[in-house]
């Protein structure tokens, strides 16, 4: 009976320790996710912004080439221009590689998060099964002991 009730505290530390484990990285997780959401809006605000300068730019790109078209004295000027805007439109679509590439790997390391919960919680349901089936041996073995010391109880008050 001792060995089985230390057995059990050992599995209830075990499992407040699992229980607290998965409470911290349920909260780290929660805090990831915010953090993720937060990112992912900025991603798509930034990714709104730069869709809308990259249209701009490229509506400006147009007008340029038709100007460039029309009038040869001013050419050489609008060709830098034109230069200036395809080197923006340039930079503008890598940045908004980028922000894609960040979004897909917050997005990955949000779901590994997910699947990290997920299996903490699952040990923390095989530990708590195993406590409540500890706990059911336990007070077997309590009415065994009552019944065998009622026995005994019995025996020596015959024997007296």
């Amino acid at each position: 009976l001792s060995e089985a009730a230390d057995s059990l505290q050992s599995r209830d530390a075990t499992i407040a320790k699992k229980e607290t484990e998965v409470g911290e990285l349920t909260q780290t997780l929660q805090t990831l996710n915010d953090k993720l959401v937060e990112k992912q809006q900025e991603a798509v605000d930034h990714q709104a912004v730069l869709d809308a300068r990259i249209e701009a730019l490229q509506r400006e790109q147009q007008d340029l080439k038709t100007r460039l078209e029309k009038t040869s004295e001013e050419s050489a000027a609008q060709k830098q221009s034109l230069d200036e805007k395809n080197e923006q439109l340039a930079t503008l679509t890598a940045d908004r590689d980028e922000t894609e590439k960040k979004l897909q790997d917050a997005n990955s390391t949000m779901e590994n998060l997910k699947a990290e919960s997920t299996k903490q919680q699952t040990e923390l349901t095989s530990l708590r099964d195993t406590k409540r089936a500890a706990e059911v041996q336990i007070e077997e073995l309590r009415a065994d002991n009552a019944a065998t010391l009622r026995e005994l109880d019995s025996e020596k008050a015959e024997n007296c």
